[in-house]
């Protein structure tokens, strides 16, 4: 969910207060003749509604979207989508705006420019110096449409440029922060950052004499590129040592293929991402491997890229065969440019091949994986990819923004769409954290499932894949099914719960077993127990049955549980230990209980534990220190340990661990940016705290305001509430529910006050705000259920 940007204290004062709910009761004025410059939504709409793929897209969807996108940056905006208009309001004024069903150009720029003027003239916050309202809101516009259709501003435009082309001119290093200080993440090989003498992991503390701490990462990547043929002096600290290195900048090739040996004649081959470069550089490094029995094609974290370049790489395997095709509007083919890509007659690479794919596969990868898929000597192995099979083109627009919009889609051979659908693998793999083995009982039929730890790489994909590449297809796949039982055989026997495979019962249960619970009551930070019966109604047993909780929340995390035999038309009782953790948490926890007969899933049953949870009480206390750095001492003024809290600044974050009742913790952070406040989070299940605290010139004393959110209203009529209470009074304080913001409320410096939202039936998110005269604010996460 997005988050909207806090605005400092500096630029509070007295408020008139008001309310802002559903229904808007005040009178409500058109919005003012006078128009915000709009200087790129001319040619955004035109090019929309000239090329964009979904004709029937093109509504009133789209200045809904556009308003949306400045409610969700902007604290005291608000949009509400009537039928026939819309309200659009800015701390205590509101306008209301005609909306079409139909988009007219001329007026569509018309009705934007006026509501950007209204938002603009009534906005109490100031803009960064990278944002424009027009942007903001054409990017709102066109994520209305779907999720890839966007407006780049000219500051972002040069390293999309760089994904895409796979070149840049500078030093051939990627750049980032690690606690805090600005270092060498990656130095490519044979670049100019290498030959000047760079080394991974070095720490950038000055750029020409300039020193990095008061930089963004962004910042210090714009002041390292430049001109070929340039040089760039950076000092560096690397193992305590201060150095000074003097790189010569020239034109970078942004390497994209990682290949190697990994046993006996088989190669490995992993593509991060397809740039223009990618099909020569593969090409390359392939052939420098030597002659191969076999390759694994990694595709894994590959969201995509040119296409071109993926229709050319798969050219290299392909013999003749279509690749891919481009259809646009309503399914028909493509008038201008290449719509076709055709393979040569001429077969590159011949050898067997292993295409390993996961869920984040996506766009050019599923082309690769998807033209290569129905060769006899091609295995692809993993999950269903991702599912984009649209097009983006990139247009310019004025004054060096760039347009990237949908404008069709691809198909691959025999007519296979791709998009929202994704490549199915031949043979699905199934990986279980060893964290979270309920996943056992759910493995999809026919997938083979594996163990993996947490934080380690995922390595079995790549040895699975080499066992396909040096045995026979039977043989190797009995060998996988082997190892892995074995493997999760060995994990769970630990716990007493048997994998076996079971035979003989029917492929669907004739009766679905009855599960009630009771003791379903906990309170954070206490033992309890969660006491189930299950009765089997069915005429025959159900051997080596096991039980498993599955939710996101880690003290459910491997609650595992041996059932043994559920007998014929009979029930037995069981009892789950649970502990939830103390602090932060939603009252109702939901709960999927799967039972499992060995290895084979029979059931899932919904439940919901009932959690009282305590919000924990902090005292913060912010200092400034020298050499850009601020102190930031916690204290945990609860009876109960908070499990964890995190403070962060940008580009340095540190944790906080299992906090005493009583007692405090002392962090230091490095300031990088100018920073205008820090942030301490705490989470637990289904909620999450952000606290936002000012830095000051020297030293602040955090008071907290009072925050508490829960559920209210009367039978069918629930609501969410908001109490808050500050002893340097409330600024402001709203209510967003499912990404719509419900209520707003500009407060007048009152010591109390309350807000509240309707909820309709089923699940939400929701996300609240209270912001106090003195800057201080708390955001509120949750996932809370309307009954």
């Amino acid at each position: 969910m997005y988050l909207p940007r806090h605005r400092s204290a500096a630029r509070s004062g007295v408020l008139v207060p008001i309310l802002i709910a559903l229904s808007l009761g005040c009178a409500t004025r058109t919005l003012p003749p006078a128009e915000y410059a709009t200087t790129l939504t001319e040619q955004t709409l035109k090019h929309t509604q000239s090329m964009y793929l979904y004709t029937e897209r093109i509504d009133r969807r789209m200045i809904v979207g556009a308003l949306d996108a400045l409610e969700l940056r902007f604290d005291s905006v608000r949009f509400a989508d009537e039928e026939d208009r819309g309200i659009l309001t800015v701390g205590t004024i509101e306008a209301a705006i005609a909306i079409d069903d139909e988009i007219d150009v001329g007026r569509f720029r018309t009705t934007l420019g006026r509501a950007l003027y209204f938002v603009n003239a009534n906005l109490d916050e100031d803009l960064d110096d990278s944002e424009d309202l027009e942007l903001i809101a054409l990017q709102g516009a066109l994520l209305a449409l779907d999720p890839y259709s966007t407006v780049f501003s000219s500051r972002t435009t040069e390293d999309f440029t760089i994904r895409f082309s796979g070149k840049l001119h500078g030093i051939g290093a990627r750049i980032g922060r690690r606690d805090g200080h600005l270092t060498a993440i990656t130095v490519f090989p044979d670049s100019p950052a290498e030959r000047g003498g760079l080394a991974e992991g070095d720490w950038i503390v000055a750029i020409d004499d300039q020193p990095t701490r008061p930089l963004s990462v962004s910042e210090a990547v714009g002041q390292i590129r430049g001109e070929i043929d340039t040089t760039v002096v950076l000092d560096v600290v690397r193992a305590e040592q201060e150095l000074q290195v003097t790189i010569t900048r020239g034109e970078v090739l942004v390497p994209s293929v990682e290949t190697r040996l990994i046993e006996g004649a088989i190669g490995y081959a992993r593509i991060d991402v397809f740039s223009a470069t990618t099909a020569t550089e593969f090409r390359e490094k392939i052939t420098e491997l030597g002659e191969l029995d076999g390759l694994v094609l990694d595709l894994r974290g590959n969201t995509g890229g040119s296409m071109r370049s993926a229709t050319d790489l798969a050219d290299f395997f392909l013999d003749r065969q279509l690749i891919a095709k481009i259809v646009g509007r309503s399914g028909k083919r493509m008038t201008r440019g290449n719509t076709r890509w055709i393979a040569k007659p001429a077969v590159i690479f011949d050898f067997p091949v292993v295409v390993l794919v996961d869920p984040t596969t996506a766009s050019a990868a599923e082309i690769l994986s998807g033209a290569m898929a129905p060769l006899d000597h091609v295995t692809v192995m993993g999950q269903t990819t991702f599912g984009k099979g649209v097009i983006q083109q990139v247009l310019p627009l004025p004054e060096g923004h760039l347009l990237k919009l949908t404008v069709a889609e691809y198909r691959l051979s025999r007519n296979r769409i791709i998009h929202e659908i994704g490549i199915e693998p031949d043979i699905a793999l199934h990986p279980v954290s060893t964290l979270r083995l309920d996943a056992l009982a759910q493995v999809p039929e026919g997938a083979l499932p594996y163990l993996r730890k947490p934080g380690e790489p995922d390595t079995f994909p790549i040895d699975a894949a080499v066992i396909l590449l040096t045995d026979e297809r039977e043989a190797a796949l009995q060998t996988l099914t082997d190892r892995v039982h074995e493997q999760i055989a060995g994990e769970l026997e630990e716990r007493g719960i048997p994998w076996t495979h079971t035979s003989g019962l029917p492929d669907e249960l004739p009766l679905r077993l009855e599960i009630t619970d009771s003791a379903m009551r906990f309170s954070g930070g206490e033992e309890g127990s969660l006491h189930l019966r299950i009765h089997n109604p069915n005429p025959f047993a159900i051997p080596d049955a096991w039980a498993a909780l599955e939710a996101p929340a880690s003290y459910l995390s491997n609650k595992l549980v041996a059932l043994g035999t559920l007998p014929a038309v009979g029930e037995i009782s069981v009892e789950i230990p649970l502990t939830p953790p103390p602090g932060l948490s939603v009252v109702d926890h939901p709960v999927t209980l799967h039972v499992a007969s060995g290895d084979r899933p029979i059931q899932s049953d919904e439940l919901t534990l009932h959690v009282e949870g305590q919000t924990p009480e902090l005292a913060i206390v912010v200092e400034r220190l020298e050499d850009e750095r601020i102190r930031v001492v916690v204290t945990n003024l609860s009876e109960l340990a908070i499990p964890q809290l995190r403070v962060s600044v940008p580009g340095d974050t540190r944790a906080i661990e299992d906090l005493a009742g009583g007692e405090g913790q002392e962090l230091t952070l490095q300031l990088t940016a100018e920073p205008d406040e820090v942030a301490i989070g705490l989470a637990g299940p289904w909620a999450q705290r952000r606290i936002l605290v000012p830095i000051p010139e020297a030293t602040l004393r955090v008071e907290l305001p009072a925050v508490q959110l829960k559920r209210s209203g009367f039978p069918g009529r629930p609501q969410i509430r908001v109490d808050a209470n500050a002893s340097d009074g409330l600024r402001e304080g709203w209510i967003l529910l499912d990404g719509q913001k419900e209520a707003y409320i500009a407060w007048e410096g009152s010591k109390a006050g309350t807000l509240r939202a309707s909820l309709a039936e089923g699940d939400h998110d929701v996300m609240t705000k209270v912001e106090t005269l003195s800057g201080v604010a708390i955001i509120d996460v949750r996932r809370l259920t309307a009954n």
